[in-house]
């Protein structure tokens, strides 16, 4: 009887050892970190073998040697297609960029809209942004930007960069051949060289981006900060992306995907927080 009481016991013992054995083992795989399931690779883009052409009188839209930044535009891009290559722009002439670009299939354009040399190049349907087109006269003339009319009654003067905003557009389709209301500059002068012209008496006002004028206002050029002011903001024109003709389906593929991107950014917040850095006073809208 004592022997099978202690048979008994040591089974006992040998089945609550083996218990806690395994709710042991069960703690020990439960306490243990759940491994991650294996990531897919993110898919390259199209969009990544992309050369972007920028310009740097447009602190908005490209480098912007003044705080360092890359621009809203470039910044933009690069959140979307992060292996696109972003390619300062030495053309001495928009039309030489544009016949560059529209003869590169991988070339896009980040400072030019619906510009009328870019008939036939495909757009983004979004933009990236919206820029001021203002007006500046020299401080001894008593004109100011009061609504299209009042460009009626004075002469004109912007470059072949400015008519991608309609109105200019629009008044050089209406005075081109008229001297005495519009100065269409050539594309190779600056903002340095067109001044002087209108300080001479050869132009009543000289259109600008906002930014451009205020660019050269703060930091570069004394001559727009003493002898002219800003006369009024006459428009705001949209920035899009621009692609070449040259090959219609990596066009359309990369103008899919930035329209996806240009979704994402502005679902997560991402377009918010970059508009309220890049333009504290709402130039983007």
């Amino acid at each position: 009887m004592i022997r099978k009481l202690c048979f008994l016991l040591i089974g006992l013992l040998a089945a609550l050892c083996a218990l806690k054995a395994i709710t042991s083992a069960k703690a020990r795989r439960a306490e243990a970190p759940v491994a991650a399931a294996p990531q897919p690779a993110a898919q390259p883009l199209v969009g990544d073998a992309l050369h972007v052409h920028y310009q740097p009188w447009q602190p908005f839209a490209g480098h912007d040697p003044i705080s360092g930044r890359d621009g809203y535009c470039l910044d933009i891009i690069r959140r979307i297609f992060p292996g696109a290559t972003l390619a300062y722009d030495e053309h001495p002439t928009d039309a030489a960029l544009i016949a560059h670009v529209s003869d590169s299939p991988e070339c896009a354009l980040v400072t030019l809209g619906k510009h009328p040399d870019l008939a036939g190049c495909p757009q983004s349907k979004t933009p990236i942004a919206h820029y001021a087109i203002t007006v500046i006269s020299p401080r001894s003339s008593r004109w100011a930007y009061d609504g299209p009319e009042s460009l009626e009654t004075i002469r004109l003067a912007y470059s072949r960069s400015y008519l991608d905003a309609p109105l200019v557009a629009e008044h050089w389709a209406k005075h081109k051949d008229d001297p005495a209301r519009a100065l269409l500059l050539p594309d190779d002068t600056t903002v340095a060289d067109w001044l002087p012209r209108a300080l001479k008496g050869e132009c009543d006002a000289i259109v600008l981006t906002l930014a451009a004028a205020r660019w050269d206002a703060d930091n570069s050029n004394l001559v727009l900060r003493d002898d002219f002011r800003d006369a009024g903001i006459v428009q705001m024109v949209p920035l899009y992306l621009t692609l070449s003709p040259k090959d219609p389906a990596f066009a359309a593929a990369v103008l899919e995907e930035f329209e996806a991107g240009m979704a994402r950014l502005e679902a997560d917040g991402t377009l918010a927080r970059l508009r309220a850095l890049y333009f504290p006073h709402g130039d983007a809208r």
